[in-house]
């Protein structure tokens, strides 16, 4: 009888670890979920921050450096100033969203709306969008995905147009459910390959 009671007792606790266990794991996932959205959240009010006042200061290592120095020196005094740094952020933030905002349009601003033969779909004519109607974003992109030494060699681009037609379709996507050309195209491929809906 004793046996039996220590059995049903070890049972009883591995089970209750094994809950407890879930419900912490559980409540570090939600903990974690709500730690990216806040800080996605805080990110993304970047443009909406307010100028902060140049101090003395780096006004006068500024003003130094615009008059004895190299341009690239002038560049490094504004970035390593923070309210300048933080001023030249937002207001390149605030261009990559307008360019973006120019797509939105409901006509034929953007090669994204699937009103358009499929037939003709290309990656380079998306990634052409984006170079040209998004710079900033594009170098942003390609600083990320190309390191320094693949720059000037064709292949590593080649290769690397259609992610970047992808990530650039994703984001406008995103902000204007409208803009759905490789979204289409994906769930037609699905479709004549005769995917599982799960996949």
């Amino acid at each position: 009888m004793i046996y039996v009671f220590l059995i049903f007792t070890h049972l009883y606790f591995r089970e209750t670890e094994r809950e407890w266990s879930y419900i912490s794991v559980r409540d570090k996932l939600a903990k974690s979920k709500n730690e990216v959205e806040t800080l996605a959240t805080k990110l993304s009010d970047t443009r909406l921050s307010s100028f902060d006042d140049v101090t003395l200061y780096d006004r006068a290592t500024l003003l130094h450096a615009a008059l004895y120095t190299s341009t690239e020196t002038i560049a490094e005094t504004v970035l390593n100033s923070e309210s300048l740094r933080k001023a030249v952020k937002v207001l390149l933030i605030w261009e990559v969203e307008q360019k973006a905002s120019s797509k939105c349009i409901r006509n034929e601003s953007s090669i994204l709306y699937p009103n358009r033969d499929l037939t003709s779909f290309s990656w380079n004519d998306i990634c052409t969008e984006l170079f040209l109607s998004n710079p900033l974003l594009a170098e942003v992109l390609l600083a990320v995905a190309l390191p320094t030494g693949k720059l000037g060699m064709i292949q590593p681009i080649r290769s690397l147009l259609p992610k970047l037609g992808l990530v650039y379709s994703i984001l406008m996507s995103n902000r204007f459910v409208e803009l759905s050309l490789v979204q289409k195209v994906i769930a037609i491929t699905m479709k004549n390959e005769q995917t599982h809906e799960k996949v």
